[in-house]
């Protein structure tokens, strides 16, 4: 849902609105629902109390389908990636949109305790809009920055669109405070050809953990890469309550079909290729500066890769 209007984001001047904008309205109420349809790449169709309402994730906005912008299919097709149809996620109320029906509301969304606003946004599918009005605006934007920088998604394919710093209409950058000490160089990013070498041997031969965990039960997810561009993955669940446990297996092939950088962190877009299955699946592979590792924006661990070489 992309406004015509662009705002310059530089990082300094995004915190400093973030610090001077209103009081946000009464704390969130959490709340579960069921997925019943993926509209756009902002916009869900969930099943509230026997009710489907349209939630639309709070503080981003992705591109059009209808008016078919640019990275629009994109964006579709990784938010459907990242959620089920008929899959749980959990909600924060972020208010309804102005003069919207009573049915729809925009919201704080997760997945397995993954915010789907934020990857939307790092991955370079959404930006920011409004981001500072909702709790978690200062993450928002912070991974908007990074992807800009990156020149991610849509930030590195579509016209219009640059790096944080400047307005893609032409305006020039915010001028810095006069007296204020100098903003250092900015290291030269690693190339995309050093990037892919850098997880190609982070990755082949090897497998990466994450835990979940919830009052009702525990996931275990490992993806193992192997060398010959196929993979792996085994979901096992153990449920706190009954005690019972489900264990899915995946195979399929993998590919990087996208690499950034930033002074934090290096990051690659994965597609997970299962035969079979109507779209590819797009994870996010982060190794951050301490060397420390994030799945789909949350921390896991290298593993030993006991299903291929």
């Amino acid at each position: 849902m992309f406004n015509r209007r662009h705002i310059p984001l530089a990082l300094a001047a995004a915190t400093a609105a973030l610090a001077l904008a209103p009081a946000a309205s009464p704390a969130p109420i959490p709340a579960t629902g069921v997925v019943t349809n993926v509209v756009d790449g902002d916009t869900l169709k969930v099943r509230v109390a026997g009710v489907v309402r349209t939630v639309d994730l709070a503080g981003i906005d992705a591109p059009e389908l209808r008016g078919g912008e640019c990275f629009a299919k994109a964006a579709h097709r990784r938010l459907r990636a990242s959620v089920a149809i008929g899959g749980t996620v959990r909600f924060a109320f972020a208010g309804r949109r102005p003069g919207s029906r009573a049915k729809r509301f925009a919201a704080l969304v997760r997945v397995d305790g993954t915010l789907l606003n934020r990857r939307m946004v790092i991955g370079g599918f959404a930006r920011t809009d409004g981001a500072d009005l909702f709790a978690q605006g200062a993450v928002l934007v912070a991974a908007e920055v990074a992807a800009q920088n990156a020149a991610r998604g849509l930030w590195g394919v579509c016209e219009g669109f640059t790096p944080a710093g400047g307005d893609a209409a032409g305006a020039p950058a915010i001028p810095a405070t006069p007296g204020a000490p100098a903003i250092p160089a900015t290291p030269a990013s690693p190339s995309d050809a050093q990037l892919r070498d850098l997880f190609n041997r982070l990755l082949k031969g090897k497998a990466i953990l994450r835990e979940t965990s919830d009052a009702f039960s525990l996931t275990q997810r490992k993806i193992n890469f192997c060398s010959d561009g196929s993979y792996r993955e085994v979901v096992n669940t153990v449920f706190s309550t009954s005690g019972g446990a489900t264990l899915n297996t995946t195979d399929g092939t993998w590919t990087i079909i996208r690499t950034g950088a930033t002074a934090q962190f290096s990051g690659a877009i994965i597609t997970l290729d299962a035969p079979g299955t109507a779209d590819d699946r797009t994870i996010e592979i982060d190794q951050l500066a301490d060397g420390s590792l994030l799945l789909d924006g949350r921390p896991a661990t290298p593993d030993t890769n006991s299903e291929c070489a």
